[in-house]
């Protein structure tokens, strides 16, 4: 199967100024940190994480997908 990207709909998530929300202008602001997937999952969430410990932002997602259950 092939890997895909959900709809980002959250701010950039790289280059802000270390411990802040600020971004550092002096390098341009991107989306950096990405999450994958594939067909035989579904996406219900993809996020960014607003932790001020550097200069990036964390991203997170969580799925469904289908289990078959052998007995």
């Amino acid at each position: 199967d092939e890997f895909g990207e959900s709809k980002i709909d959250f701010d950039p998530t790289y280059k802000y100024i270390t411990g802040s929300s600020n971004y550092n202008w002096e390098s341009k602001p991107a989306w950096t940190d990405r999450i994958l997937s594939n067909s035989l999952m579904r996406q219900t969430s993809y996020k960014r994480a607003e932790i001020n410990l550097s200069d990036h932002k964390p991203v997170f997602a969580t799925f469904e997908t289908d289990v078959k259950i052998i007995d």
